[in-house]
Parts: structure tokens; C-alpha cells; sequence
């Protein structure tokens, strides 16, 4: 298992993907937005790598926990633009003990 992932990981799915929507900030103007999550967004699996997915198939994910202290990347720097909507990217998704999917960070 990579070392980028939570201790309560599981269902982990390594794979390519493709964003079908531009991450959306969840946090509210001035952070005051519930749930831990910064980002949320849909990924949709183009190849699978390991774990249990199928190509096609959307998963919704959150992206960038508020716990989490490291630079974040800046909304900009996030596949934005229909060019970078439409390439490929390697993810890891995984499921946390909350049941919500995520992106594991670099």
C-alpha cells in the first residue's frame, strides 16, 4: 500500500482517470463550510492499475483534507481547463473509516 494513505485506508483503487468536472470548493467563503474536506470533485476510471473498479465507472471523491498540513496546491494548479479535463492522470482513491471517497495527496 502507498505510504501517502491514511491508516484507516481501505478499498484502495490505483488507476488512471480522468476528471469529468473541475474540483469545486467546498468550504464556503470564508472556510466556515462543514466536513473536512477542501475539494470535491468526479473521476472517471480509465484504466484500472489494482483494486476493485471497472473502467467507466464516476466516482465522487473529496480532495484535500483540512486536517492535513502541507502546502496545498492552489485552485489554479488543479485540472481546470477542458485540456486538463481531458488527460489522463495515475490517482489513488481510497475509502476512509467516515465512508467517504478521496484522492490521496502526493
Amino acid at each position: 500500500m502507498p505510504n501517502n494513505l491514511p491508516a484507516d485506508a481501505r478499498d484502495v483503487i490505483v488507476a488512471k482517470a480522468r476528471f469529468v468536472e473541475p474540483p469545486f470548493w467546498l468550504l464556503g467563503r470564508h472556510g466556515e463550510g462543514p466536513g473536512n474536506d477542501v475539494f470535491a470533485t468526479k473521476v472517471e476510471i480509465t484504466e484500472v492499475k489494482r483494486g476493485r473498479a471497472e473502467s467507466g465507472r464516476v466516482f465522487d471523491v473529496g480532495m484535500g483534507l483540512r486536517t492535513d498540513y502541507r502546502d496545498f496546491a492552489h485552485p489554479l494548479a488543479i485540472p481546470q481547463t477542458p485540456g486538463q479535463l481531458s488527460q489522463e492522470y495515475t490517482v489513488i482513491i481510497y475509502s476512509a473509516e467516515d465512508g467517504i471517497r478521496r484522492l490521496a495527496h502526493s
